[in-house]
């Protein structure tokens, strides 16, 4: 979750216009869609972005059913992973 706030906050830092409707009007690609597989992953990924402190504005975190038919500048694909550190 950390390393997915880290990508989206360097991308908001520094994106700027390259092509679609962001280009178009000289404006900042800012929209960013996470899409996670899992709520309990979504809600991790939510607490590293307002630790963060990014802007929730710019960024929708969801899963991909709720995606389906939107668009974003950048989307970022965030699966969930084994913690092998973790006791069982």
């Amino acid at each position: 979750a950390a390393l997915v706030a880290e990508i989206v906050w360097l991308y908001l830092r520094g994106a700027r216009p390259t092509w679609g409707r962001a280009a178009a009007d000289g404006r900042l690609d800012e929209s960013v869609f996470v899409v996670t597989p899992h709520h309990v992953q979504r809600v991790a990924v939510l607490r590293a972005i307002e630790e963060r402190q990014i802007p929730l504005q710019h960024v929708e975190v969801a899963t991909v059913e709720k995606m389906q038919g939107q668009e974003r500048d950048l989307v970022v694909a965030c699966y969930a992973g084994l913690d092998m550190r973790r006791e069982r």
